[in-house]
Formats: C-alpha cells, structure tokens, sequence
C-alpha cells in the first residue's frame, strides 16, 4: 500500500542527537529542552490559498529540519517510525 503526505505537512524521522566530547565520549541527553532534529522524508504537495493562487513546499526530501519537540503525529508506516507535521512547524533548517 502507497502513502502520500498531502496538504502542507511534512513526514519526518526523527536523527539522534548526540554530542561528543574532546575524548570522544558520547553524550546523550533525551531530557534537552533543544528541538528536536529530523530527515523530511515526505513532502506534500502544498497549499491553495483563498484566492486559489498554489503554494508548494519548500522543504525538500532528504533536508534535515529542526523542530519543536512534541510536535507531529506519530505513525509507523511499512515498519518505519515517522512524524506527521504541519510545514509551519519547522524551526529551521540544519546544514550539515
């Protein structure tokens, strides 16, 4: 069965975030009050606005975007867990 994201919402696996010291020793910190950093995975196809005038998404499958944490639907799709989220809800983009 085909999923398709529809509307402005974006489908997102979330990456973990890890911080290395000088040593090299990872830490993990869940309990962060820093957003959360996700892959899109999914694009919709954007919006129309009253006046009819299309709007697509700016956002691209493959860019890394941060967002808040809590955000989005969580749904788990052919074994992969992934966020449904509202394209307004991205904070920014992550440039690695």
């Amino acid at each position: 069965m085909k999923q398709k994201v529809v509307g402005s919402r974006l489908a997102v696996k979330l990456v973990d975030q890890e911080e290395k010291t000088d040593l090299g020793i990872i830490l993990y910190r869940p309990d962060s009050t820093d957003p959360d950093r996700a892959e899109v995975i999914g694009v919709g196809e954007g919006l129309k606005t009253k006046k009819g005038k299309f709007l697509g998404s700016v956002h691209q499958v493959g860019e890394h975007v941060m967002i808040p944490k809590g955000t989005g639907t969580p749904v788990k799709i052919d074994g992969i867990e992934m966020l449904i989220i509202d394209e307004a809800d991205v904070l920014g983009v992550v440039d690695d």
